[in-house]
């Protein structure tokens, strides 16, 4: 579906003069893929694995002609934000160097760092069921300052900032 999106959005009505519009896609958690391997590491998205499909995207191949932009289909869950970073800046590098338009493409999910890669586009779009958007992020923990109290233990932690300690276990959790 996003396929045939792009191609209406650029190619028209079959013109045989029709701008070129490369497509990348990128599948799968956002990870380093040093030392990947198996049928799993194929589904892992790095800068590694996808800047030499990138660099082939944005520059001329076997013709003269540079593409009119660059459409990137996008299915992820996010994962690794130094990776998304890099591919991020990897792809909004090669726009500006090669005056390309990118426009991501959000097919199934893309969320946290996949949202990142979104965001590389100078336009985006999804379909009305992709989940997209930054889901932040989770943590858990006990509250034991009850504890402390009980047993009239008395705790000490020195920080260099007043918000340092946010997680730690023996404090009561403050309320903004």
């Amino acid at each position: 579906m996003l396929n045939s999106l792009a191609r209406r959005l650029f190619l028209g009505r079959g013109n045989a003069t029709a701008p070129i519009v490369n497509v990348v896609r990128m599948e799968g958690i956002i990870a380093s893929s040093r030392g990947a391997r198996g049928p799993q590491a194929r589904r892992i998205i790095s800068l590694e694995r996808v800047e030499k499909w990138l660099k082939r995207a944005f520059m001329p191949g076997m013709s003269t002609f540079r593409p009119s932009a660059v459409a990137v289909i996008i299915t992820s869950p996010g994962g690794s934000a130094a990776q998304s970073e890099l591919i991020h800046q990897r792809i909004r590098s090669l726009a500006k160097q090669t005056g390309t338009p990118v426009i991501t493409f959000a097919e199934d999910v893309a969320a946290s760092g996949g949202y990142w890669l979104m965001c590389a586009g100078d336009e985006m779009a999804s379909t009305a069921t992709s989940l997209v958007g930054s889901i932040g992020v989770i943590t858990s923990g006990f509250g034991l300052h009850k504890v402390l109290e009980k047993y009239e233990i008395e705790r000490r932690v020195f920080t260099a900032g007043k918000y340092k300690d946010q997680l730690d276990p023996f404090r009561k959790v403050p309320h903004f």
